[in-house]
């Protein structure tokens, strides 16, 4: 009894210390995309209205932020905003129609079923529509996609700063809607 005991409290004490150390890397994690979105933010507060260091300034903060083997930002009419690494091939039209519709961000682990094809996902994907800030009509999408360095529980710990940089692209580009309609104003006055 004191043996079977003891190797219950040993499997009890090694499972406690696992889910803390998950815990601490979770923890980690959040701070360093939080502290990143923040940098970020400061970066899109300086960026002139033309926006054509957008890409450069997102190639630079997205691998800090969040784990992916891909990443591909896009818009509504197909324009790709970036795609990392370069030579990466783009995703399933499907997957961009579905993300277009969607209003929330959206995480699938391998295994799940995926709601554009209806087939198993083969690899980890972290997706967040980019919508108005006025109008809340769908602008673009982020995709990133990792095949498997990061957990199920970090996969969905990652949608609220995913969902934090869609919002902050599309203040971004409402920012510059609103110089581009005042700079016509200005032309007819």
């Amino acid at each position: 009894g004191g043996y079977l005991f003891f190797i219950a409290a040993v499997l009890l004490v090694s499972f406690l210390a696992r889910r803390q150390s998950q815990a601490a890397v979770l923890n980690q994690q959040r701070a360093r995309q939080l502290a990143q979105l923040e940098e970020l933010g400061r970066a899109f507060i300086q960026l002139s209205a033309d926006m054509e260091q957008l890409p450069a300034i997102l190639r630079e903060y997205l691998p800090r932020m969040f784990d992916y083997d891909e990443a591909e930002i896009r818009f509504v009419d197909e324009t790709v905003l970036l795609r990392l690494p370069a030579g990466s091939a783009s995703r399933d039209p499907r997957l961009w129609a579905w993300l277009y519709e969607t209003r929330q961000p959206a995480a699938f682990v391998k295994g799940d079923t995926l709601p554009w094809s209806d087939q198993s996902s083969n690899e980890n994907l972290v997706m967040a529509p980019i919508r108005h800030t006025e109008s809340n009509a769908s602008m673009g999408g982020i995709c990133l996609r990792s095949r498997g360095r990061i957990t199920t529980i970090g996969i969905r710990e990652s949608l609220p700063s995913l969902q934090v940089l869609a919002a902050q692209i599309a203040s971004l580009l409402h920012r510059r809607e609103a110089y581009e309609k005042r700079l016509a104003l200005e032309r007819v006055t």
